[in-house]
């Protein structure tokens, strides 16, 4: 047990992902966060009050696990006070096709990064903004995404903005095909992806307000394709003529 558990705290929330796992726990005074990398025995700790005093105990020995800790700390406490400006950080990948975002969603292994190399070969002047956590903000009347210093194995940090073209959800399919999504069906598409401190209420209100605003002002669609060129080219040609 570190020394942020030490003390009265009440386990509030969990999650165990692919990639990460994380608990969460309140205190009188504190929210501490313990997280780390379900493949090894490193875990890291944060925590953080109302006042914004914020703390960080980085688990592990080697270099390369002490910066994951961090690395992550600082992208929890971003997506946790970026959203009062009516920005998140969303798990997508991003391609800027002449002066618009669009953003391929998707859960681990449907192909959002496998789509976005199609449209880099088959789309003439495509270009990667951000492969794995992009932040979206909703600015006035005009939702804008932004890369970030969090791209995923894919070292694109692109200090670049541009306003979203659509959000698109990546499904694994027998063939390709573009669906229009409903705005119910847009913001169940949408919210999954975004990171959030779910267990701060005001937090998350703020986030259901910018999804919401996001989907008033951007169309979302489905994508339902193969891994190949033919994909992004459907997919493409959809959105340039809806």
């Amino acid at each position: 047990m570190d020394s942020f558990e030490r003390g009265e705290s009440e386990l509030v929330g969990e999650f165990n992902g692919e990639i990460c796992f994380f608990k969460v726990y309140k205190s009188s005074e504190w929210t501490i966060v313990r997280y780390g990398d379900p493949y090894t025995d490193n875990i890291h700790s944060l925590r953080y009050n109302t006042d914004a005093k914020v703390e960080v105990e980085l688990g592990g020995v080697e270099l390369q696990h002490k910066l994951y800790g961090l690395n992550n700390a600082l992208m929890l406490l971003y997506a946790l006070y970026a959203v009062k400006f009516g920005a998140y950080v969303i798990h997508s990948s991003v391609i800027e096709k002449d002066g618009k975002g669009y953003l391929f969603m998707g859960k681990s292994g449907t192909g959002k990064s496998t789509h976005s190399r199609m449209w880099l070969s088959a789309i003439d002047g495509s270009e990667l903004l951000n492969d794995d956590n992009p932040i979206v903000r909703v600015e006035g009347d005009v939702v804008k995404v932004y890369g970030s210093p969090w791209s995923g194995k894919t070292s694109c940090y692109r200090n670049r903005v541009c306003e979203v073209g659509a959000f698109v959800r990546i499904v694994r399919a027998p063939q390709n095909e573009l669906v229009n999504l409903s705005s119910i069906k847009s913001y169940a598409s949408l919210l999954p992806s975004c990171s959030c401190i779910r267990w701060d209420k005001d937090s998350t209100n703020l986030l259901h307000s910018a999804v919401e605003r996001s989907v008033e002002l951007c169309q979302s669609f489905e994508m339902r394709c193969l891994p190949n060129e033919n994909a992004a080219e459907v997919c493409y040609t959809g959105l340039i003529k809806r």
